[in-house]
């Protein structure tokens, strides 16, 4: 008897997002970064102050994740574009105002 075959669909390879949360003076703000492939694939990276967002990065991706080698490489995208963004959040020439 052989064994059932697997077929992984492209949510099967949703790299995870990232959050962090930042508190300067009395504003606390979330970053998060999250991966979506509709209607384009896309890393999206958002700042909110008191649950409103007060800036969005989004940067288009050539291809979406297709593969497990896909997903890795894109996680990679998306941690570095999160760790570069809470960088600049934490620089002293961030405003939220």
């Amino acid at each position: 008897m052989n064994p059932p075959e697997v077929y992984m669909t492209t949510i099967d390879y949703m790299p995870a997002g990232r959050t962090s949360r930042i508190v300067r003076g009395s504003t606390e703000l979330q970053i998060q970064t999250e991966y979506a492939y509709r209607p384009t694939p896309r890393l999206t990276t958002t700042v909110f102050a008191g649950g409103q967002v007060i800036h969005k990065i989004e940067k288009e991706l050539s291809a979406g994740t297709i593969t497990p080698e896909d997903k890795m490489k894109i996680e990679g995208l998306l941690r570095r574009q999160h760790m570069e963004v809470v960088a600049i959040v934490n620089s002293k020439d961030f405003r939220t105002d």
